[in-house]
């Protein structure tokens, strides 16, 4: 059964996980949350897969738009630099 997380999905099938940004209504923009769950997936990935991972992105028009600009407007530089290194 495939971990959900509130902006990605992530599943293991055949010693190959596959990690799927599901924001596909902004173009599944990074966002603070969306970095920190891909982490922790990739915590997952790096002890239980065996060959290697896929990272996609939901929807049909794009698999990301890049940084959630939005999202960005009320930070500071630092935290902007954080998500943006992550």
């Amino acid at each position: 059964m495939p971990l959900e997380f509130k902006y990605i999905l992530y599943k293991k099938s055949e010693g190959v996980a596959t990690i799927t940004i599901n924001r596909p209504e902004v173009l599944n923009a990074f966002n603070t949350d969306v970095v920190s769950k891909i982490i922790q997936a990739l915590e997952d990935v790096k002890v239980t897969i065996k060959w290697g991972f896929v990272l996609n992105g939901a929807g049909e028009k794009a698999f990301s738009a890049g940084a959630d600009i939005k999202a960005m407007k009320g930070m500071n530089t630092g935290l902007g630099e954080k998500l943006c290194s992550a």
